[in-house]
């Protein structure tokens, strides 16, 4: 596994929306022109708020002795780009700070978050693994930092074949749904995952009375974008019809990220615990009654029954889980939020339960937990 200190992370302040200029015009291409001179180097993004909105391109694999090079390459580089194509958002700190704030009590970070860096700011920051989910676990930690690598190329093919916020939920709910169907049991099964974050995200929303405004506007956007959903779970999933996978752009994406799903299902069966920790685990939650009566009818059920418990401590469910946080972790890449998220979690248990007649009360063997 590659060591901590042989990753350079450079942070860009790019306050613009849309970041897809600076990713398709000047992150990508840098990269591809450094593989040229350095061969198979990993690479990831990260989006993140904290100190102003900006991305994280997170580099490892080229000569140790080339390292001020590189970083000399990568300052000219993305500084040049800005230099000519500067983002002109501007942002309020003050209004910004206490933004930051909600963000950091959602998130469990409790800062700093000051200073807020000036626009178009370019920085090296120290590389940081996240040691809190996976403890020192190389396996996790090596398999993380690939897995990050392999989506790149998958985001990218996104970011460039989708101009629309309604293409890129098809595309990204269909990633999902490949990932449910590779559950031991399959979709029907799988999509429960996804279906647990929804129901938490509206019952959270429901004790501040908007929840019907929240289900509204998933609702409108279902309409829209359900019959490809559905489409595809009936033609690849439901009749299980061999993919012919061909040029085209849609399945070229779905190939690649079908293939990297079961590498790294595959990779990760071979460690012995591949348990992903966190701050509200669900250990911890049986273990607070005063907690648990805060939530939904549907975890209630799924963290007190004996099926629940089984399922959320079995080496298969925590594999999936792994992939699964990877994925939302990188949403924001392609300009999605923690609400988008959860709408594609909503629309896909929807679209599940009525391709695969299926219902998650029968599933669960659900009983009212009091």
């Amino acid at each position: 596994m590659i060591q901590e200190e042989d990753w350079l992370t450079l942070r860009i302040f790019y306050y613009d929306r849309d970041k897809d200029s600076i990713l398709l015009d000047c992150i990508f291409p840098l990269i591809e022109e450094l593989r040229l001179t350095y061969g198979d180097l990993l690479f990831y993004l990260k989006r993140h708020w904290q100190y102003g909105p900006h991305i994280d391109l997170n580099l490892s694999g080229f000569p140790i002795n080339q390292k001020k090079q590189v970083k000399n390459f990568l300052m000219g580089y993305v500084s040049e780009y800005l230099a000519e194509y500067p983002s002109n958002e501007e942002i309020n700190s003050k209004e910004y700070l206490i933004l930051s704030k909600k963000l950091g009590a959602l998130e469990y970070n409790y800062g700093p978050y000051t200073p807020i860096y000036e626009n178009n700011t370019v920085m090296f920051t120290d590389y940081k693994r996240n040691t809190a989910l996976f403890g020192d676990n190389p396996l996790l930690i090596g398999s993380r930092e690939f897995f990050l690598n392999e989506i790149m190329p998958i985001f990218k093919g996104i970011i460039s074949d989708s101009k629309s916020k309604e293409e890129r939920l098809v595309y990204c709910i269909c990633l999902m749904a490949l990932i449910a169907d590779k559950f031991k049991d399959g979709i029907k099964y799988g999509y429960l995952s996804f279906k647990s974050h929804a129901e938490g995200f509206l019952h959270q929303a429901g004790k501040r009375n908007l929840d019907h405004v929240i289900i509204k506007e998933f609702k409108e956007v279902e309409a829209r974008i359900s019959g490809k959903i559905e489409s595809f779970l009936a033609e690849f999933l439901l009749e299980k019809v061999e993919i012919e996978w061909g040029n085209d752009p849609h399945l070229k994406v779905f190939r690649e990220w079908d293939d990297l799903i079961v590498s790294t299902m595959e990779k990760l069966s071979l460690s012995e615990d591949i348990r992903i920790e966190s701050s509200n685990s669900f250990k911890k939650v049986i273990k607070d009654k005063e907690s648990l009566e805060g939530f939904s009818s549907f975890h209630k059920h799924l963290l007190t029954s004996n099926k629940g418990i089984e399922l959320l401590e079995s080496k298969h469910f925590n594999a999936y889980r792994f992939i699964i946080n990877i994925f939302y972790e990188q949403l924001p890449i392609i300009g999605f939020n923690a609400k988008d998220r959860n709408m594609m979690c909503f629309i896909l248990s929807n679209a599940v339960e009525k391709i695969f007649e299926c219902d998650w009360k029968n599933l669960m063997g659900y009983k009212e937990v009091k």
